[in-house]
């Protein structure tokens, strides 16, 4: 009993000695959000392509508009990068797996504010049901606008390189000793935030 009060008490010291922080829980907007990538063809030119099913919810400071945290879940079907039967190929389960692994997912652990650049984001990246610490680059929040129907609006960008044969993406072909396809992956993602306005 004497534990329980004692760690009662402490709990509620650190309750009212700890400045509240008042905060909002904004949805991306699947409709202005995607995650673009490119990857090196032959280490010679660069193939391009992105996810447009993304969604997920940021945790935002109301007072100073910090990013608290970050939730994403990418839809894997939705890969394009402009040539139907490579995205086919991508889709199956010499790369991405679809049928059993329909959904990628960020989710943030740390967040350290930069202090001459991006803020950078910690947390677990899953592909394909493999999970690696992962570290991004923030740029934003930006600040909050009214769009015409009276909704709230922020936007970011997150930036990382990633080893895809960390993930389990492996499928490769050796033509004249070089590789088909490079192994770096670069991901730029664009988010926009959304609170819609209350329904009267």
């Amino acid at each position: 009993m004497k534990k329980f009060i004692g760690a009662l008490f402490f709990g509620l010291f650190w309750l009212f000695a700890s400045p509240a922080v008042s905060a909002e829980n904004w949805l991306i907007d699947i409709d202005h959000s995607a995650a673009h990538f490119s990857i090196k063809h032959m280490t010679i030119a660069k193939v391009r392509g992105d996810f447009a099913d993304l969604t997920g919810t940021a945790t935002i400071d109301d007072k100073n508009g910090k990013l608290l945290g970050l939730q994403i879940k990418v839809g894997v079907a939705s890969i394009d990068t402009g040539v139907v039967k490579r995205d086919d190929h991508l889709r199956s389960a010499d790369f991405f797996d679809v049928g059993n692994y329909p959904t990628m997912t960020f989710v943030s652990k740390e967040i350290h504010e930069g202090q001459n650049g991006p803020t950078r984001i910690v947390g677990s990246l899953t592909i394909k049901g493999i999970t690696r610490e992962t570290s991004l680059d923030l740029q934003g929040p930006t600040g909050s606008i009214t769009d015409p129907w009276g909704n709230l609006r922020k936007g970011a960008t997150l930036t990382t390189t990633i080893n895809r044969n960390d993930f389990g993406i492996t499928y490769n072909k050796v033509i004249e000793n070089v590789g088909l396809i490079g192994n770096t992956v670069e991901i730029e993602t664009d988010l926009e935030f959304l609170i819609l306005k209350p329904a009267k």
